[in-house]
């Protein structure tokens, strides 16, 4: 499926949920570079339910992080994290890119999971990046991962 976005067949793709799909850290990697100049006009990204941590979420802010001519998911307005198996450093990196100017049109970014100390700086981070951005943070802290 990854091959098929990067080769450009999801140039009319509006969802893609991918939630409990087993995407690890590395098919999120090869899942940003496949979306990044595809899937241009994409308005909802699930990523829930997946074994994703903190190199995942690193990689796919790098990729997301604006560069000049590069078109990163422009009209994405929805997605959907689990934030159960990252740690302040997956956290900061994914607020570091939306502060930054990743994903211009997000409206609502879903976030689901236990926090623990672990990300008592990662959450206040993306908590902040979002209210400079004026999105909204869903959060679901009653949810565990796996369930």
């Amino acid at each position: 499926a990854i091959d098929l976005l990067a080769s450009g067949y999801g140039d009319h793709l509006l969802s893609l949920d991918l939630s409990h799909c087993g995407l690890d850290d590395a098919g999120l990697d090869s899942l940003s570079a496949a979306l990044v100049g595809n899937c241009l006009s994409l308005a909802y990204l699930d990523l829930s339910n997946n074994p994703i941590g903190d190199e995942g979420v690193s990689a796919m802010s790098r990729r997301l992080s604006p560069r000049r001519y590069d078109m990163m998911l422009p009209l994405l307005k929805y997605m959907h994290l689990l934030l159960g198996r990252l740690s302040d450093a997956g956290a900061i990196a994914f607020a570091e890119a939306l502060r930054g100017g990743a994903l211009p049109s997000l409206e609502l970014l879903w976030c689901c999971g236990e926090y623990t100390a672990t990300m008592d700086v990662g959450f206040s981070a993306m908590t902040g990046a979002c209210e400079w951005r004026g999105l909204v943070l869903e959060l679901d802290h009653g949810f565990v991962w796996g369930s």
